[in-house]
């Protein structure tokens, strides 16, 4: 009876007091205080919620008591409320410390398809999937794991509406100042495929910075649908050929290759300048020498023209004579 009046006591004193975990039961925990037999429910062991309450077992907990029943002999424990005061305390702290434009450390405590919860030390910051990384990415589990510690930077502290905004990406130089310093128009680099699209391919040339392979700068050879010759995960040598200012690069492969093999054995199989007049000079010769032939045959037969033409004018005079 003594045991229960201290208890009744520490409860009006809303005193914290250590139990320690005997056993887990159907909806929570199975303690002991000062040689009592207590219970925690499962709802009021933690801030955060537990699927596994064995971990506990053989653990001292910090508690305070929230139901006491001398006639019952039930004694209900709250770990949950100590937890609270606990976290309300750090996340005063917190708000005090956190200022805007500091790099701090955090504990990927959430991780949602927009982006992921930090925790920061009794506050949580939110990390946009758009300030995650510099590159493209479909779902923050590409880049973040829930537990690991991580440093970002403060983009935004909004106290009155209890947010703040966080970015990851930040802690880094952006890509595109360190891709513009290293590499020029005409530079030849080595790529990794990212992307297909119908109209191309998108190749990583560094961490954040992407370019675009058209389908026409694939290959010398007719290319219809890129996914016919390039696969995600393939990697190969591309020369830079142009550098936008709006934070676009154009790449080529086909820049780097030889001509087609078609082409190739076109121009082996196609005779030379030299052989066709060769082959087509004798006929051309024997057409001029016909040609010549033709031609001179009034000249070969100046003395039949003459005696012909003698015939022709005495047949006149004749004629003109016996009209007379």
């Amino acid at each position: 009876m003594e045991v229960w009046e201290k208890i009744e006591e520490v409860k009006e004193r809303d005193e914290v007091v250590s139990v320690k975990v005997k056993s887990v039961t159907k909806g929570g925990l199975i303690v002991n205080y000062s040689g009592i037999q207590g219970f925690i429910p499962a709802s009021l062991v933690s801030v955060r919620y537990k699927e596994n309450l064995e971990e506990f077992v053989g653990q001292n907990l910090d508690v305070v008591i929230i139901d006491v029943d001398i006639n019952k002999r039930r004694l209900v424990f709250s770990r949950k409320a100590v937890e609270k005061k606990e976290l309300d305390k750090k996340r005063e702290e917190a708000w005090e410390n956190i200022k805007e434009g500091e790099i701090v450390k955090g504990i990927v405590a959430r991780i949602v398809d927009y982006g992921a919860f930090i925790d920061l030390g009794g506050i949580d910051g939110l990390v946009h999937i758009t300030d995650l990384t510099w590159g493209r990415i479909r779902n923050p589990k590409e880049v973040l794991k829930q537990g690991e510690e991580i440093e970002v930077k403060v983009l935004s502290v909004d106290r009155e509406r209890n947010r703040i905004s966080l970015g990851l990406k930040q802690t880094v130089p952006e890509p595109w100042t360190v891709f513009t310093e290293k590499y020029h128009e005409g530079d030849v680099v080595e790529v990794e495929v990212v992307n297909i699209e119908s109209y191309g391919a998108f190749v990583r040339i560094m961490e954040g910075v992407d370019a675009l392979l058209h389908v026409s700068q694939i290959s010398h050879k007719r290319v219809n649908d890129p996914k016919d010759v390039l696969k995600v995960g393939d990697r190969f040598e591309v020369m830079i050929t142009e550098i936008h200012e709006d934070k676009k690069v154009s790449v080529s492969k086909r820049r780097l290759e030889e001509p087609v093999e078609e082409e190739q054995e076109y121009e082996e199989e196609a005779p030379a300048a030299e052989e066709v007049h060769e082959e087509e000079k004798p006929e051309v010769e024997e057409k001029e020498v016909k040609e010549a032939e033709v031609k001179e045959l009034p000249v070969q037969n100046d003395d039949l023209s003459e005696d012909m033409g003698a015939l022709f004018k005495n047949a006149i005079e004749n004629s003109e004579s016996e009209e007379q």
